[in-house]
């Protein structure tokens, strides 16, 4: 009996062992499956240990079309980096939102091929980017992207300015833009500032400007038109075309 109970006795810790070393092993596969399922979520600090990162969404605020040219194809947007974020990635999609190029920036994020009188979408996102200590490997977090902006480089057609005595009139033809409803025209006697709206007008439509602020142009004065596109979709446009006379 006491035999027995002996060999009883280290039955029971051979199966006590065998159990501990079975959770044990689960443990461990539940830890190894959190990690690989959550590698793009979240990010390692020097030691391995994960790091969870929040990138907020950027606003339309956070960046905009810096430069554009009617003569060239190149367009710049100035992008301003979120806290918690390395990059700003930018996207230019069609004007149906269809996907065109993407590139990553700091300051600017620049793209070719950008043509005339042709409706394009852009939007942002924040991007984290950092070296996993564990694998050795950089590693990419992303934010929700921004909502869309727009932008138009718009070029009229036959501009011309007709002469009479001391006073002038202007013509021109606004062009005819796929997802473009509308143009509305404001004018000055300055570039960049104090601009009068004096019209909305249909696509493909002739323009003929005789007055501004109900006085006849004059000969001798330089005027300003800006025409801005009002887009189908409710997307604001960043870009305006601007007639010089």
């Amino acid at each position: 009996m006491k035999k027995m109970g002996k060999y009883a006795i280290i039955l029971w810790g051979v199966l006590l062992c065998c159990f501990i070393f079975s959770m044990n092993v689960r443990a461990k596969s539940a830890v190894g499956i959190k990690c690989e399922t959550s590698v793009s979520l979240e990010e390692y600090d020097q030691e391995g240990d994960q790091l969870e990162i929040m990138l907020d969404r950027m606003k339309k605020s956070d960046f905009y079309l810096y430069s554009a040219s009617l003569s060239s194809n190149k367009i710049s947007v100035s992008v301003t980096i979120p806290s918690g974020a390395t990059y700003v990635q930018v996207e230019l999609c069609d004007r149906n939102g269809k996907h065109i190029a993407y590139d990553e920036a700091r300051v600017y994020a620049n793209f070719q091929g950008v043509k005339n009188n042709t409706v394009y979408l852009y939007r942002a996102r924040a991007l984290k980017r950092k070296k996993n200590a564990a694998t050795g490997q950089f590693e990419s977090t992303y934010g929700q992207w921004s909502k869309y902006r727009a932008f138009v480089k718009v070029k009229c057609k036959s501009v011309d300015s007709n002469e009479s005595g001391k006073n002038k009139e202007i013509t021109f033809k606004v062009p005819k833009i796929k997802g473009v409803k509308s143009f509305t025209l404001s004018m000055s006697k300055k570039r960049d500032k104090n601009y009068v709206k004096i019209k909305t007008v249909k696509p493909g439509a002739k323009v003929t400007v005789s007055t501004f602020k109900n006085k006849k142009l004059k000969r001798s004065k330089t005027y300003y038109i800006k025409v801005t596109p009002n887009l189908k979709k409710n997307v604001d446009s960043d870009m305006t075309g601007i007639v010089i006379v």
